[in-house]
């Protein structure tokens, strides 16, 4: 699947449409998952957008625990829903709880970036500790990036399309029903 991904930006690179009776067999292979990824990217904002902000807290924790972050998959938690000092959910990483990443989920519409305050105040909230993830389901003002940048913490900010890519990529919210391999012919094999 790495390098069908991979392929992809080579053959849309250019944004151009391209006539189906001249591309090649795999080039329409690619150009039809491309399509059929970004059609599933959409669906998943959709439906997350459609439920409740605590639905989406807890999806951020388990998509985080999908990739590995935690000792165990219990190791997060989702904090209470109001008065969570700009923290939505924390993962364990290790089973002391000596080290732990907060996380900040903002289920916002896709044309609502998120501004600098807000990726200021999680910045705040990181007071005690030194990792953060904020994820939202839209994307980040300029200000906010280079607020995550410039910070000693080491935080981490995830818009809907990256979020949208690592849902499918750990198998959160969505599930894998195929899989196509896409052959070349080995010439060094026959000489």
């Amino acid at each position: 699947m790495k390098l069908l991904s991979q392929n992809l930006k080579s053959v849309k690179s250019d944004n151009k449409e391209t006539d189906l009776s001249e591309m090649l067999p795999e080039e329409k292979m690619i150009a039809a998952y491309t399509e059929h990824r970004q059609n599933l990217k959409l669906q998943l904002l959709d439906m997350i957008l459609a439920n409740d902000s605590y639905f989406f807290e807890k999806m951020v924790v388990d998509l985080l625990l999908k990739m590995d972050y935690g000792y165990d998959r219990k190791s997060g938690i989702v904090t209470k829903r109001t008065r969570d000092g700009g923290v939505d959910g924390i993962i364990k990483e290790d089973p002391l709880g000596l080290s732990k990443i907060l996380i900040q989920a903002k289920r916002k519409k896709v044309t609502d970036k998120v501004p600098f305050s807000d990726v200021q105040q999680f910045i705040g909230a990181l007071e005690k500790y030194q990792k953060g993830v904020f994820i939202t389901t839209s994307s980040f003002t300029d200000d906010s990036q280079n607020e995550a940048d410039r910070s000693i913490k080491s935080v981490i900010l995830i818009d809907g399309d990256k979020l949208t890519d690592l849902m499918l990529d750990y198998g959160a919210g969505a599930t894998v029903t195929e899989q196509i391999s896409i052959y070349k012919i080995d010439e060094d094999y026959f000489n």
